[in-house]
């Protein structure tokens, strides 16, 4: 317990009023250090003992306070992105199924048709192969008869 004044009214009025300080709040998310936890690193660090009473441990509240309401602002931000990355996700995510089902299909097709065309190729080569084959073999017999009726 401490008395005295805490900047609010009359300095002599308040010298017989009690006060009794609330206790320091334990965050359940780790954030934050507690009241004891900056006295031991300041005794380590700093060589100083401070009192749980002293003013500059207004501070670890404050700080500690802070640190909780940045901690909400980071949740709502993650929530916030996380929803539109999954959104646009899931958008990009339907046009590539589409675009590669499009190409499934134009290559499925274009691949029959290319197999057809090089077919339709391969005979009409073949014909002329074979033509030119059977001139070329009817050539060589009229020669080889023309040389030995010449003889």
């Amino acid at each position: 317990m401490t008395t005295g004044n805490f900047l609010c009214g009359d300095p002599m009025e308040d010298n017989e009023k009690t006060f009794d300080p609330p206790a320091a709040p334990i965050l359940p998310d780790g954030i934050g250090l507690t009241h004891d936890q900056v006295a031991e690193l300041l005794v380590l660090q700093c060589k100083l003992e401070v009192s749980p009473d002293d003013p500059m441990m207004m501070m670890v509240t404050l700080l500690n306070a802070y640190l909780h309401e940045q901690d909400k602002l980071l949740q709502r931000h993650n929530q916030a992105l996380t929803s539109i990355l999954s959104a646009r996700t899931d958008g990009y995510v339907q046009a590539v199924e589409q675009v590669s089902n499009d190409l499934k299909t134009s290559l499925a097709s274009s691949t029959v048709e290319g197999i057809q065309s090089t077919y339709k190729q391969f005979r009409i080569s073949s014909i002329w192969l074979a033509g030119i084959i059977g001139v070329s073999a009817l050539v060589n017999v009229t020669v080889f008869v023309l040389q030995a009726v010449s003889r």
